[in-house]
């Protein structure tokens, strides 16, 4: 393997370093010149033309406007990621909740290496630890009476092979409480 010179390395990095602030100016200059025109070209047929006149499909041009009319991303475009897949999630939570975005910006958490991965875990609600059990889930409610055999003698299998099997029914609960004895007894109690 080949050592290359720490000199040599800082070279390749300061010249990446450069090309990444440039893509980032050269998308805030496009981001700009389209909202300029997005903002100008008021009448709807003048859009079309413009749109139908741009060198893009019309998917980026959608894509490419809702960035560029996004303030908190023209504010703040030299300090976020190039991507523009990201710059479309920060445009969407900017519409609903740039509070959420100011505070991961503040945070360091949102910065110009962050990825759409890491911007949708951040942007994840936290959520209690799921279970990783396999499941399955029926709705035995309009099940026939032979369907509903069939499924209870397949259920210990299922079981059997550690797979949790849930019956949404609501019907269900009064079935199997009218198999069970104890249950039964409840059931007849309480009418």
């Amino acid at each position: 393997m080949k050592v290359v010179e720490k000199n040599t390395v800082q070279t390749h990095v300061v010249a990446v370093n450069k090309a990444f602030r440039s893509a980032r100016a050269s998308s805030r200059k496009l981001f700009d010149a389209i909202y300029t025109a997005r903002v100008e070209l008021t009448d709807a047929s003048d859009w079309n033309e413009f749109v139908a006149s741009v060198e893009c499909d019309r998917s980026t041009i959608n894509k490419t406007v809702k960035i560029a009319e996004c303030e908190w991303i023209r504010e703040n475009a030299m300090k976020l990621p190039v991507a523009w897949s990201v710059l479309n999630v920060i445009a969407t939570i900017a519409r609903k909740d740039d509070e959420q975005l100011k505070r991961l910006f503040e945070d360091g958490e949102l910065n110009t290496r962050t990825t759409l991965a890491e911007l949708k875990a951040l942007l994840a609600p936290s959520t209690p630890s799921v279970s990783t059990e396999p499941e399955v889930r029926v709705n035995t409610e309009f099940f026939s009476p032979e369907q509903i055999e069939f499924f209870r003698e397949v259920e210990p299998e299922f079981k059997a092979l550690g797979i949790k099997v849930t019956d949404t029914a609501k019907k269900s609960e009064e079935t199997e409480a009218a198999n069970d004895p104890v249950a039964s007894e409840e059931l007849q109690e309480a009418a």
